[in-house]
């Protein structure tokens, strides 16, 4: 007799507790004081980062080198978390060489990469996202994409992703910002060498003031410079990134100048800001100008939380030793988003009402700003117009697309959900993948109103020849890689991408833009240059086997 799914679903869980979440404990590295393990651990992200960055990994496609550093970072996350658990034993091994210890800290990051895929799998088995199968047997697990999958609706949103990075990267003001390099970096080495400069100088300066310019226009302009986020506000947090991000850029530029002058293996190790906590808070205020105070709160919503399984150095870049002393890579901040970042520690501190009281005001933004473009088309657009059916049925689209020439009607259902850091962040943050479910259904809801209310809808908003001449859209704020399943009544894009579509195209139908969204001509993605091939782990006796797209 075959077992019950409940029992089948037991046994992985139990594999997933008592094999895969025990293998870091074998580790060298965690037998290591804590602080010097830390220590390498972020190094070792910095010189990665940097690999990326300056050597052949930079020619490979973005679709690699996306899924290969996601993988990086959560990797970290995750040897974070081990590195703050009590040691396995309580004997620490004898002290080691720096050489020793970035042998061990890699040793424990390459499994932190292989449990970071696991773990994400695994999680999107328990939203539905994945199949799951189990060969006792054998010990092998075997994790599938559903046989609806949507392929496609992934590789578009990620290729959509990178074309919003790269915005974004051209939006930073690097230019402007070269101008301040050089006197930053004789200050700085001079500060090495035990000269006493003061750190008050870096708010002064005229690069300061461009970062804060740069972030004021990208970091929710649409609110009060005074927004209040519990313990301090939107204009300091931008001073204290811009502050950040100005250090961590010349950072980095001194580093991969190294890098190509004397190659990746160089002794010029990536840099890491230690301080105790006031110390840190001191340095900061001095740098940002931001009082003390507000500091102490912003550096608390973005210090690592070691308790969350979900926490992630891309949103919680400090990370906190047992003893108070507190870590950040310096280069690190240069690849972080400071919206998510921002938004995410909101939620991870417990401010949620304070995100919900002003997102309202973003979303209302946004939707004036898509409601703009949508009328300068040759449609009428309705935008939270209320129908009601002759049976009290009632429903609110967030937009209607009514074409009177071709007497087509385009159903749209807006989402404001955040954008992610990354794919994997999507399907552990379980409300974005339940809300765009969510949001399917409720398109197809929309649909089914309005196909049963033709003559009706001639009255409320004109003629539609047959119900295949309505059309549903879900359409996210940001690009959204993630696990859908595919779906023929409701087609999903992100603004982003369709806002820089319609820019360029004056004269569009419904039916084009549908046909648009379905085939996205305008990426570099061709599916047949990717296959769905099996990649098999093996967590001591057992196997994992995983499939993934893969280039060929």
């Amino acid at each position: 007799m075959s077992r019950s799914k409940s029992l089948i679903k037991k046994a992985i869980r139990n594999v997933e507790l008592t094999v895969l979440d025990q293998k870091h404990k074998n580790f060298m590295l965690l037998r290591r004081p804590r602080e010097s393990a830390i220590a390498h651990t972020l190094k070792l992200l910095g010189d990665i980062e940097r690999d990326f960055n300056n050597t052949d990994l930079r020619d490979r496609s973005y679709f690699w080198r996306r899924s290969g550093f996601r993988y990086v970072l959560d990797a970290v996350s995750h040897c974070l978390r081990w590195l703050a658990e009590p040691p396995p034993t309580r004997v620490y091994l004898p002290g080691a060489s720096w050489q020793q210890l970035n042998r061990e800290a890699f040793d424990l990051l390459a499994w932190g990469m292989d449990y970071a895929k696991l773990a994400q799998d695994h999680v999107a088995w328990t939203r539905g996202a994945l199949e799951c199968n189990l060969d006792e047997t054998r010990k092998m697990i075997s994790f599938e994409f559903p046989a609806n999958f949507d392929t496609f609706f992934l590789l578009t949103q990620a290729a959509s992703e990178e074309f919003y990075s790269k915005r974004a990267l051209d939006e930073i003001p690097s230019d402007q910002l070269q101008s301040g390099f050089s006197a930053w970096i004789d200050r700085f080495t001079k500060r090495l060498q035990g000269v006493d400069i003061s750190w008050k100088i870096e708010r002064n300066e005229k690069s300061h003031q461009i970062a804060f310019e740069w972030l004021s226009k990208t970091l929710w302009p649409e609110l009060p410079a005074k927004t209040d986020l519990q313990g301090y506000c939107l204009d300091e947090f931008r001073h204290f990134f811009a502050a950040l991000f100005i250090h961590g850029l010349y950072i980095s530029w001194a580093e991969d100048y190294m890098d190509k002058q004397f190659g990746p293996e160089n002794e010029a190790g990536s840099h890491i800001v230690v301080f105790s906590e006031n110390q840190m808070i001191r340095w900061l205020s001095e740098i940002s100008g931001v009082n003390r105070s507000s500091l102490r709160a912003i550096v608390k919503d973005l210090t690592f939380d070691t308790g969350n399984f979900h926490s992630s150095i891309v949103t919680q870049p400090f990370v906190k030793s047992k003893s108070g002393k507190l870590f950040l890579l310096s280069r690190l901040v240069t690849i972080l988003d400071p919206m998510p970042m921002i938004a995410d520690a909101l939620h991870k501190s417990k401010k949620d009402e304070i995100y919900a009281g002003f997102v309202q005001v973003l979303e209302q933004s946004s939707l004036d700003q898509i409601e703009k473009i949508f009328a300068q088309l040759n449609f009428r657009v309705f935008r939270e117009k209320r129908f009601v059916d002759a049976d009290g049925n009632k429903i609110t689209p967030d937009f209607l697309l009514y074409d009177p020439q071709k007497k087509e009607l385009l159903v749209i259902d807006y989402k404001h959900t955040l954008a992610p850091s990354g794919a994997s962040q999507v399907i552990r943050k379980s409300k974005s993948l339940s809300e765009s479910r969510e949001g399917i259904r409720q398109v197809q809801r929309y649909l089914e109103f309005f196909q049963n209310n033709l003559r009706l809808l001639e009255n409320w908003i004109g003629e539609v020849e047959n119900k295949d001449k309505i059309n549903g859209l879900l359409l996210f704020r940001w690009p959204m890689p993630m696990h859908l399943e595919f779906n023929r009544q409701v087609s999903i894009v992100d603004w982003f991408s369709l806002e820089n579509m319609l820019s360029e195209e004056n004269n569009i139908s419904i039916k084009s833009l549908n046909n648009w969204i379905r085939t996205r001509p305008d990426l570099p993605y061709n599916l047949k240059h990717l296959q769905r091939v099996p990649e098999e782990v093996a967590v001591d006796n057992w196997t994992y086997r995983r499939t993934i797209l893969a280039e060929v």
